[in-house]
Formats: C-alpha cells, sequence, structure tokens
C-alpha cells in the first residue's frame, strides 16, 4: 500500500511503511526521494536547522530605553509651559508666556512620541522572521509526510519528539535493525525453498521471484549467480535437465535467461 501525499502544487508517492519493517529500506527510499523533490530533504538530514534569533544591538537598546519612556523629555518643556501658565494668568488679558509655555510643553510631547511612531524595523529581525516561517512550514509539511505514511501505533510512539530529524533517526534506528532480522529469515526461507514432483513448476518460480523481490526491497537481494544456484537446489531429482537447459545457457541458441525469466522464456 502507498500514499498519495500533496504538498505544496505537487502530489508525492510514498509507500506505506510495513509495522514489521519488511519494506523499510524501499520506504527510506522512497521518502528520501519525495521530500528531496520538494526541497525539504534538509529537514531529515539536519542541514535545515532552525534559524537563531539575532541579538539586540546597543543602537536598538538605547532606542528602546528612549522610547520607552516619553515624559522624561517632555518633562522640562512642560515645566516651562507651567511656569508661562503662571506668569500669564489665568485671565483672558494674560501676556503671551503663559501660551507659549503651554504650546511648547505640548510640542514636546509630540516630539518626544514621534521616534515611537516611526521606528524603523530591524532588517536583522524581519529577515530571522521569514527565515523561522519557512523553517517552520518545511518542518511541518515534512511531519506530515512521515505521519501519513506510518501505522498508527507507530505514530504514537514519536508524535512527541520536537524535530523531523530526531524523528527520522528515531525511525531508522527502530527499522533499520529489523530490517536487517528480516532479510536475513527471508533469505533463510528462499533457500529452503523445494519444488515437489506433483507441485506446479511456474508458481514454484513465481513464488521465489516475489521473495526475491521482497529482498531486493530490504537491499539485499541475491545476485543473479546466487539466485540461479538457489533456484536449481529447489528443483526435485527428476527435473535436473531442466535447470541445465532453461536456467543456464542454453547451447542451441547460446542465450542466457534473466532471473525474472525462470519460467522457460529466453532472453536474447
Amino acid at each position: 500500500m502507498s500514499s498519495n501525499i500533496k504538498i505544496g502544487d505537487d502530489a508525492v508517492r510514498v509507500p506505506r511503511l510495513e509495522l514489521g519493517g519488511s519494506n523499510w529500506v524501499l520506504y527510506k527510499d522512497r521518502l528520501l526521494w519525495a521530500a528531496d523533490a520538494k526541497g525539504y530533504r534538509g529537514h531529515l538530514d539536519g542541514t535545515a536547522r532552525e534559524p537563531i534569533a539575532p541579538q539586540a544591538t546597543a543602537a536598538q537598546a538605547v532606542t528602546a530605553a528612549g522610547t520607552a519612556a516619553p515624559g522624561a523629555a517632555a518633562g522640562p518643556t512642560m515645566a516651562g509651559g507651567d511656569a508661562g501658565a503662571a506668569a500669564g494668568g489665568t485671565g483672558s488679558g494674560a501676556g503671551t508666556a503663559g501660551p507659549v509655555g503651554g504650546a511648547a510643553g505640548a510640542g514636546g510631547t509630540l516630539e518626544a512620541a514621534a521616534p515611537a511612531a516611526g521606528v524603523t524595523p530591524d532588517p536583522t529581525q524581519v529577515a530571522y522572521e521569514a527565515d523561522l516561517a519557512e523553517w517552520r512550514k518545511g518542518e511541518a509539511n515534512v511531519k506530515q509526510l512521515i505521519a501519513s505514511t506510518i501505522p498508527d501505533s507507530l505514530f504514537m510512539k514519536i508524535r512527541a519528539k520536537p524535530t523531523a530529524r530526531v524523528i527520522w533517526e528515531a525511525l531508522a534506528q527502530e527499522f533499520e535493525c529489523k530490517s536487517r532480522m528480516v532479510s536475513v529469515d527471508l533469505r533463510r526461507r528462499l533457500q529452503e525453498q523445494k519444488c515437489s514432483d506433483k507441485d506446479d513448476v511456474r508458481v514454484h518460480f513465481a513464488k521465489m521471484r516475489a521473495m526475491r523481490e521482497d529482498l531486493a526491497a530490504m537491499g539485499q537481494s541475491p545476485s543473479d549467480d546466487d539466485f540461479f544456484a538457489i533456484i536449481m537446489g529447489s528443483m526435485p531429482s527428476s527435473y535436473e535437465p531442466l535447470p541445465l537447459r532453461h536456467l543456464g545457457y542454453l547451447p542451441t541458441h547460446g542465450h542466457r535467461l534473466e532471473p525474472g525469466r525462470a519460467d522457460g522464456g529466453a532472453c536474447g
């Protein structure tokens, strides 16, 4: 079974990981290729790392301190304004010192607040936030790709891990060992296959080819010569001439069979 996972605008096809690990090698390569096709392989091999937040510079610290308490800068000017108001009195015929002082006080407050409203965003911080958003998007896509192609019981084991890289390492650690054990057992069973006089030879060959393909999915496919030897050893004594004629060289044509054609067809 395989899953069609849509990442971005395109769908990628990845086989579902068997719980026993029998298709781990095939699954691993297919998933790596799928992630690479979308530009996310770095989240699996560790080359795509979370961006580091920039440190505040000294100039930024001074600016922050100046805009944090605008009343400190406005205080002296406001004081002048209050003095002017006191000198001019409160009547309508008061001198000009009061209104002028008051206007200066109001102007001081506006000037102190202006830097806070017009501060230019720090380019380093803006770039960091953009990189962080892109990294998180990649993490989410790769995690979803893995989660959609593994059994639920396995998902429950890895769901709390922090990054796609850590999840992938946990899967590899578990299934690399399982895959080796399964391949050793399958290779042993392949070598123990026997075809009796009453068995259908074609069915026997088909079964052995299927076992070889399973081994190939685990990265442990026997060589052509080894597979020929295993097939010949699996045949009953009454079929002894058959392997020599059909599995070896055909004297009359000089052709040799490919492993997938062990049921009688010759390859030119």
